[in-house]
């Protein structure tokens, strides 16, 4: 007896319909591979915040108003020269005034003594407050016919919520404060009498 190996040889055709469909098989895995490690990434990435917050501060419309406007009296004038007048707020009503430069001295005339400014806030209690003032007022001289100006600068505040010279200041339990506004008056040399005013801006907002 012959021993015989049987080999069976597909055709052609039928070989390439197999290798085209294991191909495509492949190519499915691949594809759904692709697909879920997509996903994966996807969700691995995802950051969640649970406790994110949000607020609101509701507050008062502040009201400023003033008591009495700064006023450095009645000022003699003892000669032509230049003179500079200090009026420094504190905890009196009147403030402290004193001469700084010049031969002018300050004299009380008819009672119509130097006094600070004064101004009230109004707000919600508690709350801390800042003030804006300009760098110079200008007052012009009033009834003449020639115009006449001079400056106040160095522009100071004492708070009463502080009690101590200043730029903000804190309201109370009831929503309120006061502050006093000093400064420097400047009296240039030859510097005409006569009754000098002017108007400007004071701000007051929360901080």
């Amino acid at each position: 007896m012959f021993a015989a190996d049987l080999k069976t040889d597909l055709p052609k055709s039928t070989k390439t319909k197999n290798m085209k469909k294991n191909l495509l098989t492949l190519a499915t895995i691949l594809t759904i591979g692709f697909f879920t490690n997509s996903t994966v990434a996807q969700s691995t990435t995802k950051s969640e915040l649970t406790n994110a917050t949000a607020s609101a501060h509701l507050v008062q419309p502040m009201i400023l108003e003033e008591t009495n406007g700064l006023d450095f009296g009645t000022i003699l004038l003892t000669d032509k020269l230049a003179g500079k007048f200090l009026l420094t707020p504190d905890a009196s009503d009147d403030g402290v005034l004193t001469v700084t430069e010049g031969g002018n001295s300050a004299a009380s005339v008819g009672g119509h003594k130097a006094k600070v400014g004064l101004y009230t806030v109004k707000g919600s209690k508690h709350s801390g407050y800042a003030v804006t003032l300009p760098s110079t007022i200008t007052v012009n001289s009033t009834g003449s016919a020639n115009i006449d100006e001079m400056t106040i600068d160095n522009l100071k505040l004492y708070f009463s919520s502080t009690s101590k010279i200043d730029t903000a200041g804190k309201l109370d339990k009831k929503g309120d404060d006061t502050f006093k506004l000093g400064g420097t008056l400047n009296i240039g040399a030859d510097q005409g009498d006569g009754l000098y005013a002017g108007t400007f801006t004071i701000s007051v907002d929360y901080n």
